[in-house]
C-alpha cells in the first residue's frame, strides 16, 4: 500500500501531521506555499530548483530524522521506489497539461544518480555502465534502471564559458529516466527516514 500525504495540504484523510513539521518542511521548500509530498520512503519538494540546489536541500533534510543526518537526494533502485516517485510527480503536477510538452521542467523530478566517471559527450553507441553512475549515497546501482530509448546519451553543452554534460538523471510521470544538465529545474525527491507519523 502506497500511503501519500501532501504538506501543507493533507490529502489523505489518514495522513495527520505535526503543525512544526508543516512549517519545517514548508521553509525547506523555500516558499511558504509550497506543496510537499511525501511516502514512507520519500519526501518530495514541489518547487522548481537545479540539480546543485536540490542536492544541498536533500543534505539539510534532518526532519525526523535527527541533527547528525545527512540526506540526499532518491535512490530509486527498484520498481517499488520507482513507482513511488512518479506517484508523487502525478500528484504535484499534471502530466502534459496544456501547453507543456514532456520536456518542460515540471514533467521531471531530479533524483541522485549522477554520472561520475567517463563523461566524454554525446553518443548513442556508449552502453550504460553502471560503474560510470553513482547515487547521492555514493553507491553504484544496480542493475535496475528505467532509461529512456537511446538514453543515457551524454550530450555536451557550453553555456556561459561553462562546458556541461548530461550527467544528472531526472525521472517522469510515466517513471521513464533521461539524463540531463545540472542546470535544468525540476522538483526533487529526497530519501526520507525518518519518524513523521502518518496516522489516522
Amino acid at each position: 500500500v502506497l500511503l501519500v500525504a501532501a504538506l501543507p495540504f493533507l490529502v489523505l484523510v489518514h495522513a495527520a501531521v505535526n503543525i512544526t513539521q508543516i512549517r519545517a518542511l514548508k521553509t525547506l521548500s523555500g516558499e511558504n506555499n509550497a506543496n510537499v509530498f511525501m511516502t514512507c520512503n520519500l519526501i518530495f519538494f514541489k518547487n522548481l530548483v537545479d540539480y546543485d540546489m536540490a542536492e544541498n536541500k536533500c543534505r539539510d533534510f534532518k526532519y525526523g530524522m535527527g541533527y547528525t543526518y545527512t540526506g540526499t537526494l532518491a535512490t530509486v533502485n527498484d520498481e517499488e521506489k520507482n513507482t513511488e516517485i512518479k506517484t508523487l510527480l502525478n500528484l504535484a503536477y499534471e502530466k502534459n497539461s496544456v501547453g507543456k510538452n514532456k520536456w518542460n521542467a515540471d514533467q521531471w523530478v531530479w533524483t541522485g544518480l549522477r554520472k561520475t566517471k567517463n563523461n566524454y559527450g554525446f553518443s548513442y553507441t556508449k552502453v550504460y555502465n553502471t560503474s560510470d553512475w553513482e547515487w547521492a549515497t555514493g553507491e553504484n546501482p544496480i542493475d535496475f534502471h528505467k532509461w529512456m530509448n537511446n538514453m543515457p546519451d551524454q550530450r555536451k553543452q557550453t553555456k556561459h564559458g561553462v562546458v556541461y554534460y548530461q550527467n544528472q538523471m531526472r525521472i517522469n510521470h510515466d517513471g521513464v529516466w533521461d539524463d540531463t544538465f545540472t542546470y535544468k529545474e525540476h522538483p526533487y525527491a529526497c530519501d526520507y527516514k525518518g519518524k513523521i507519523r502518518l496516522s489516522k
